[in-house]
């Protein structure tokens, strides 16, 4: 799961990696292009084009959608128009139909990379980074298996997906 910044004194928190955040948009949407021109030209992406864009964001109060909305209010990017859902992949699901543009964890990413209408822009912002980790009680008993898993993702997200 996504860390934050606290967690209650009973829990132990093992960091596996850290997530980017990514700007997810459908390849056919014309201002997709222009984001792909700006990247291609000076390696950033500009959100003020897609200031009238419909932006489908997650729930407020979860850590990735408190995350996104402080990276907007560094930017003084609000989107006019916007939809909160609580899941990613209904996100990603939306944008994929072209209807609007968000932001998901590089592992969705990661994921999608099979369906060749959706493009990824990473934002290239510490703000826009999270720890990923596993949280397990304190002092409890953790298995050999439990600790083979932990290993094993560490492993797996330590491989890099280029976006």
């Amino acid at each position: 799961m996504n860390l934050g910044s606290t967690s209650p004194n009973n829990i132990t928190r093992e960091i596996i990696n850290y997530e980017r955040f990514l700007l997810a948009a459908n390849r056919k949407n014309p201002l997709t292009k222009k984001l792909m021109a700006q990247k291609k030209q000076c390696n950033k992406v500009d959100l003020e084009i897609l200031e009238n864009e419909l932006f489908i964001l997650l729930k407020p109060g979860l850590v990735c959608s408190n995350l996104i909305a402080n990276y907007l209010d560094k930017k003084k990017f609000c989107p006019n128009n916007f939809i909160v859902t609580t899941d990613n992949t209904t996100a990603e699901n939306m944008v994929a139909a072209n209807l609007g543009f968000c932001f998901l964890p590089e592992e969705c990413a990661r994921q999608s990379l099979k369906n060749k209408d959706l493009v990824f822009f990473d934002l290239q912002s510490e703000d826009l980074i999270a720890p990923l980790g596993v949280v397990y009680k304190k002092n409890s008993f953790l298995s050999p298996i439990s600790r083979e898993f932990i290993d094993i993702a560490i492993n797996y997200y330590s491989t890099k997906v280029d976006i």
